[in-house]
């Protein structure tokens, strides 16, 4: 018979975490408590899975009770939103992480799951990272994009200070399902949007590659940590394969007749993307026991269906 597990949830109104929250509702010895600065947003999951061991709180209620496992998807990476936030990301992250880490302090035993970044390797994506990368940031002249990875960077290093706690950072590269927010300004987004509009596509000439993680190889990732024996560890995400950015177009013209229109990087008044291979080939998680079940391509093309057929 399974243990039930006391599981609490920081940032539990994210996209990302929403989509966690539905696998889990369906494993039966998972005990939720979701926290958010708006936990009335979350009323209609809990009325819809109608399930009594879900309870949505406000971050005043966090330390008052002990928990097996805690996971914190606190944080923004949306481009247009992180321009809003600026330098705050960095003390928004060391807020709710020292939250989980004074709830640890109480409780020794407890499992925290850290969702991090593949920013937090900065500056080093000419080529795809693997289990030898260094992180690279130049902390005394930080650009504005930096600020993102440089705030999971910083954690992460406190993490591995403290070893005498379970702590896992999680490190998610690039995550697609259907639920995303269309109005987010990530490249996918802007495809979705066009095909829905019938639109043009507009992009520069460069070629980049991506690694999309959904659901249900989230989940599974997740749900093996949860299993392991206490570590303190950083892992990276990953799908069975990245796509670049010209197969992915190509596909999406043949299957959902994208207009594309290519640009120069004038045209498009932006800088060159700096991730040009922003995926990792470190598959240390295989070692715990996880395989995915889907490549980019085929979480995308299974999600993009999702989301004409049911929102369109």
């Amino acid at each position: 018979m399974n243990t039930k597990n006391k599981i609490a949830i920081l940032g539990a109104n994210s996209y990302i975490s929403k989509d966690l929250i539905k696998n889990l509702i369906n494993d039966n010895y998972s005990d939720l408590v979701l926290f958010s600065r708006n936990p009335i947003n979350l009323t209609n999951v809990l009325i819809k899975e109608n399930s009594t061991s879900i309870r949505s709180l406000g971050y005043d209620q966090f330390l008052k009770e002990e928990y097996d496992i805690i996971i914190n998807f606190v944080g923004e990476s949306d481009p247009s939103k992180l321009a809003i936030i600026g330098k705050d990301i960095f003390s928004i992250t060391d807020y709710y992480d020292n939250l989980a880490l004074k709830s640890l302090k109480n409780n020794s035993k407890c499992k925290y799951i850290f969702i991090s970044s593949g920013d937090a390797y900065g500056d080093v994506f000419n080529e795809p990272v693997n289990e030898t990368t260094q992180s690279k940031f130049d902390l005394n002249n930080l650009q504005p994009y930096e600020y993102y990875g440089a705030a999971k960077y910083l954690a992460e290093t406190r993490h591995r200070n403290i070893e005498e706690y379970s702590i896992i950072d999680v490190r998610v590269f690039s995550y697609f399902s259907e639920n995303i927010n269309l109005n987010g300004k990530f490249l996918l987004n802007e495809i979705i949007t066009s095909v829905k509009n019938n639109s043009v596509f507009s992009t520069v000439k460069n070629n980049i590659w991506r690694d999309y993680i959904g659901p249900k190889d989230f989940f599974n990732f997740i749900n093996i940590l949860i299993k392991q024996a206490p570590t303190n560890i950083s892992i990276d995400c990953y799908s069975k394969g990245p796509i670049d950015k010209n197969s992915m177009l190509s596909i999406m013209t043949q299957k959902y007749g994208l207009k594309i229109k290519e640009l120069s990087y004038l045209e498009k008044e932006e800088k060159i993307d700096r991730k040009a291979y922003y995926f990792s080939l470190n598959k240390f998680a295989n070692s715990f026991g996880y395989t995915p079940s889907l490549s980019s391509i085929e979480l995308i093309v299974q999600e993009f269906e999702k989301i004409l057929n049911i929102k369109l």
